[in-house]
């Protein structure tokens, strides 16, 4: 089941309303290293003009990335 949320929340990244993209991000990073289909996709999402967005991608990345599921969280 996890792909397919994963999967979902690829697409929100893909969404014009930047609440939806940094939920997303948020979520994908709790996920964690089950998530790593989404590192395009948040990488991406951290070069955005949103700054909000950005954070939340990068610290999906770490999560993913670390091996740990991240905290989520950035405000």
């Amino acid at each position: 089941q996890v792909p397919h949320v994963v999967s979902f929340l690829i697409g929100y990244l893909q969404r014009k309303d930047c609440w939806h993209r940094e939920i997303a991000a948020e979520l994908l990073g709790k996920i964690g290293p089950a998530a790593r289909t989404g590192v395009p996709a948040l990488r991406r999402a951290a070069n955005d003009e949103d700054k909000p967005l950005r954070a939340r991608a990068l610290e999906a990345l770490r999560a993913i990335e670390s091996g740990a599921p991240g905290q989520g969280g950035t405000n």
